[in-house]
Parts: C-alpha cells; structure tokens; sequence
C-alpha cells in the first residue's frame, strides 16, 4: 500500500554549506515491504534523489543528506559527466548556492 503527498521541501539551509534558492517538489510516499516493515520515503524524481526514514522528518533528512553529497560529488567530477549527469548538474547548479 503507498500513500502519496506531494509537498514542496522549504528548506533554505544544508548544513552550513549549501542553501536552496528555491523550494523543490518532494513527494512523500508511505510504504511497507513483505517484512513489516513500515518507511517513508522523500523523493525527486526530475533529479532521480530520494531519501527514507522512519517518519517523514527522517526521509526528508535523508534526502537532504543525499541531495548535498549528490551536488557536491557531480561537482567534484563535473569535467568528466556523461549526458545524464551533466544534465542533473546543470539543474542542480541553478537551484543550490553554497555559502
């Protein structure tokens, strides 16, 4: 069973390096797996980042988390990006400042 919402991440801050320069579309899907498990799950599919959690905070977290390392690693590497990456690099660096 998976119930979305579609919420927008109104977050400005990263940590103390990277801030949104606008707010992103995440939807939230709850979700359980054939164990029991119960999870949620924070997901951008323009950008194919998602996080998960226990609840949402920690989902939203988590995609926070991977959405940072994701901007920092394609920028590390942005020289050598194939078509795909260069393409998640290009929309990731008109959305994201670093202060």
């Amino acid at each position: 069973m998976f119930i979305m919402v579609k919420e927008k991440l109104k977050v400005l801050k990263f940590g103390k390096k990277l801030r949104l320069k606008q707010p992103i579309s995440v939807s939230l899907i709850y979700s359980f797996d054939n164990f029991g498990n119960n999870f949620w799950i924070a997901d951008n599919s323009e950008l194919d980042i998602y996080g998960e959690g226990k609840n949402e905070n920690q989902a939203i977290d988590d995609f926070k988390q991977v959405l940072e390392e994701t901007y920092f690693g394609l920028k590390k590497d942005r020289e050598n990006l194939g078509p795909e990456l260069k393409k998640k690099w290009s929309i990731l660096s008109k959305i994201i400042e670093e202060i």
